[in-house]
């Protein structure tokens, strides 16, 4: 009933934009394709004892750059991929109990060095962050302001323009917003709270690169509407239109840095 639907909703679609929506579909497939490949290429390397840990991390992260080196915003994408799946075949690091939470405080929170010095940055702390905000921090914003004395966890501690600052604030706030469930906007107190320009609008692409995904059309008129600027507000719904994989989207904060 759903896949009827969908074919039903696509029916009413203009032409134009109907073969819009196939494209970047049959995109979204290569991309998953490639970063698939890339990352079993650099697990079959380390398993054959040829290259292991962030050495076959690198390994399919140059297989992304090669795979698509006519297009910058691609291989972004097949980072993503990547990414994924590298963090999700990673032990839980949940805390089992009260003692190891607190251990994990007084020891402070788990570097993201992996991903600060990654090629595709923005790729890697879309999952970095997925993983630490929903398994260690429990998705509070508070638990992570004390971890990390803010709570932008440690992006803003790079220098203002930087592609690892703007790439860490794309990830921690797509982390952010997927686990949101309050009926109280998050996006827009968030993002716009952000001192520079160019830190909000990547706050508001990875809010609604997972917004797109997960939420309905009432939670994105939620989340857009709670922006006070005018611009951030048109940006918010441009972006929650544009959805996850759609090449006309501008990535050059994420990938000028490659």
């Amino acid at each position: 009933a759903g896949m009827e639907g969908e074919d039903m909703q696509r029916g009413n679609l203009p032409e134009e934009l109907l073969e819009r929506v196939q494209k970047s579909e049959e995109f979204q497939r290569t991309t998953q394709e490639k970063s698939a490949e890339a990352q079993a290429w650099a697990v079959r390397r380390a398993q054959s004892g040829r290259a292991g840990g962030m050495e076959a991390v690198d390994l399919a992260e140059r297989n992304c750059l090669h795979y698509f080196l006519q297009s910058k915003a691609a291989q972004h994408y097949c980072g993503t991929g990547m990414y994924m799946q590298h963090y999700m075949a990673q032990p839980s690091m949940r805390s089992p109990h009260v003692a190891s939470y607190l251990a994990f405080f007084l020891s402070g929170p788990p570097p993201l060095t992996e991903c600060e010095t990654s090629i595709l940055s923005a790729a890697c702390f879309l999952y970095k962050w997925r993983q630490l905000v929903g398994q260690i921090f429990e998705a509070q914003i508070l638990k992570l302001g004390r971890a990390y004395h803010s709570k932008y966890g440690n992006c803003l501690s790079h220098s203002k323009d930087s592609s690892v600052r703007i790439s860490c604030i794309f990830g921690l706030s797509a982390a952010l917003m997927e686990h949101h469930r309050r009926s109280t906007p998050f996006a827009g107190p968030y993002c716009e709270a952000l001192e520079y320009r160019k830190d909000q609008i990547a706050c508001i692409d990875g809010s609604m690169f997972r917004g797109a995904k997960y939420f309905s059309k009432l939670k994105i008129d939620l989340e857009c509407l709670s922006f006070h600027n005018a611009e951030n507000r048109k940006l918010c719904y441009v972006l929650a239109r544009s959805g996850m994989y759609d090449m006309a989207k501008n990535n050059h904060l994420y990938i000028s840095h490659f």
